[in-house]
């Protein structure tokens, strides 16, 4: 990516980038950006936004929404020029679905209904367990071998090498297999160079004095070094031995669903080691493994941009609704929430349920509640009325704002007074309406016949 017009920039597939970033000479690298395994922001910050940055590989910034407009517009261009058809499975079918991506790996499970549309049954997130763990694991081997200050200099003042590293590393992923015995890595001269010179002593001797000595050999002629499998191993194991134990308890949470067919896509599914493991431990599963594992998950995003319909029943990962005042019972409700409005004694903040954690929702399914305020005091005539929706990870919150019921406001409507001010008493009806990625707000009051809505698109 350049760093002039990013209106007109396409990503890279990952290996094409490396190779394109990797060709640029030291002083280019300030007009182009290279972001690796930027998806990973999403599950890092807890609070994103639309103004957002993202950091490239020399710490430059672009806004994420650049960029993950850019990496979109990729896909939809990959994504149209493959859509190949394959064999359905029937209505009634229930299966998993495993997305081993590079950075984070999401598990659900389905069944087709009629018309072709699918039912969550179960979702669940493996957290940081894809592909991107591996390199992660390479790069703590060099560090635990070599130092961790001349892995530093390697990262951040040998680019070049650096980049020629992580590329060895993707390349690696796809062929490493339980057949393999060994895995060698060429050195580059100038990283074995400063290795030795931070260290003060030859490769061979390092290697000699660590864990790894029956297991890691180096040939000084060639500088190639050769990892026994077991070593390798341990870099896959780290993130398989997560995806294998949230299957089990995706299993195990669904033993009376009689399911028998486990689809893998997203990139990480490309490894033939963990393919191999999978299938080991689950040989009663039908596997399927979709051809080209990172495309199936482009098209699926493009197609539902391209046609927005109902595709899915899926299954709420949070608790949904509204906050109330409602008077204030002695006794029930705790008294720091008692506070006088209007002249009623109302006990602020309860959470008024819309949709529980966990509870199937349909395209355009509504919820509502009921409503009623009071103006009856002159100083609140005139005040703008602000709705929030609050939802929380807990089944069954009770107050927006005490501490241990973990709520968050994700969305809200501003009510503007009518000309005249508010009426003694309003009543009206508060809606949330599922959409396909987002939720949408509705709110009627019957006094003043005025609607109002505000889409929740959580950023």
């Amino acid at each position: 990516m350049t760093a002039d017009d990013t209106q007109e920039l396409y990503p890279y597939k990952n290996v094409q980038a490396l190779e394109k970033y990797t060709e640029l000479e030291p002083e280019e690298h300030q007009s182009y950006y290279y972001f690796h395994h930027f998806k990973m922001k999403l599950y890092e910050s807890k609070k994103l936004a639309r103004e957002t940055t993202l950091q490239d590989q020399t710490g430059k910034e672009m806004k994420a929404m650049d960029v993950y407009r850019i990496a979109l517009q990729y896909f939809k261009q990959r994504v149209m020029s493959h859509d190949k058809s394959t064999e359905k499975f029937p209505v009634g079918h229930k299966y998993i679905l495993a997305d081993l991506g590079g950075g984070t790996v999401d598990i659900c499970v389905h069944e087709i209904l009629e018309s072709r549309i699918l039912r969550e049954l179960y979702r669940a997130t493996g957290g940081y367990a894809g592909g991107s763990r591996v390199n992660h694991e390479f790069e703590r081997f060099f560090i635990r071998l070599f130092g961790g200050p001349a892995f530093d200099e390697l990262r951040t003042k040998l680019t070049h090498t650096y980049q020629e590293f992580i590329k060895s590393v993707e390349t690696k992923k796809l062929t490493f297999s339980q057949c393999t015995e060994k895995l060698t890595i060429l050195l580059d001269y100038d990283y074995v160079t400063l290795v030795e010179t931070e260290n003060r002593e030859s490769i061979q001797k390092m290697i000699s004095e660590s864990r790894y000595k029956d297991l890691v050999q180096y040939k000084k002629a060639s500088r190639r070094l050769i990892l026994n499998y077991l070593v390798v191993k341990e870099f896959f194991d780290s993130s398989v031995d997560v995806i294998i134990e949230t299957l089990k308890e995706i299993l195990s949470a669904c033993h009376q669903d009689n399911i028998t067919s486990l689809l893998l896509v997203g990139g990480y599914s490309e490894s033939p080691y963990v393919r191999e493991r999978i299938q080991q431990e689950f040989p009663v599963l039908t596997t399927v493994v979709v051809e080209n594992g990172r495309l199936a998950v482009m098209k699926g995003a493009v197609m539902m941009g391209l046609k927005p319909r109902n595709i899915i029943q899926r299954r709420a990962r949070f608790t949904y609704g509204l906050c109330s005042n409602p008077r204030f019972k002695e006794g029930e409700h705790p008294e720091q929430f008692k506070f006088n409005l209007d002249g009623d004694t109302r006990c602020v903040g309860v959470f008024e349920k819309l949709i529980e954690r966990g509870q199937i929702l349909q395209h355009q399914q509504e919820f509502s509640r009921k409503f009623y305020d009071t103006f009856r005091q002159s100083k609140l005539k005139h005040i703008k009325l602000d709705v929030y929706l609050w939802r929380s990870p807990r089944s069954n919150p009770t107050y927006c704002l005490r501490e241990e019921d973990q709520c968050e406001s994700v969305g809200r409507i501003r009510m503007q007074p009518p000309p005249g001010g508010w009426p003694d008493v309003i009543h009206g009806v508060r809606k949330l309406i599922v959409g396909e990625t987002e939720f949408t707000m509705k709110l009627f009051v019957k006094q003043t016949g005025e609607e109002y809505e505000a889409n929740i698109d959580f950023l």
